[in-house]
């Protein structure tokens, strides 16, 4: 899948492999993450991949070195559509978020503008 999207011009970046906060591991298990799906992406696509989404968005001088480091450009965003990091709660098998669907647009809409 990752390749046919690169394949029909789509932007390929990294998440991260296992989608683990990166300032509370250390700098090897920082490095190990990145590497680990840089070089994947890479062998799929051809060439590394440059741009990086932090999972959570959590980042430290500690995961900006190591991303200077691996050559990769950390991209976040200017408004957390879902309002919180925490995960939703599971009732009877399905899954129940914290915030609905006015909460989300409500704060986009609140924090979004022109440009």
């Amino acid at each position: 899948m990752v390749k046919r999207a690169n394949d029909e011009g789509h932007l390929i970046a990294i998440h991260s492999y296992d989608h683990l906060a990166l300032p509370g591991l250390t700098d090897e298990e920082i490095l190990n993450e990145l590497s680990r799906i840089k070089n994947i992406i890479s062998n799929l696509i051809g060439r590394p991949p440059v741009y990086f989404r932090p999972p959570y968005g959590s980042v430290d001088d500690k995961v900006n070195n190591i991303t200077k480091a691996l050559d990769l450009k950390t991209v976040l965003w200017s408004c957390r559509s879902d309002s919180s990091t925490e995960p939703g709660i599971i009732l009877d098998g399905s899954v129940k978020y914290k915030y609905g669907p006015v909460d989300i647009y409500n704060n986009i809409m609140r924090n979004s503008e022109n440009g």
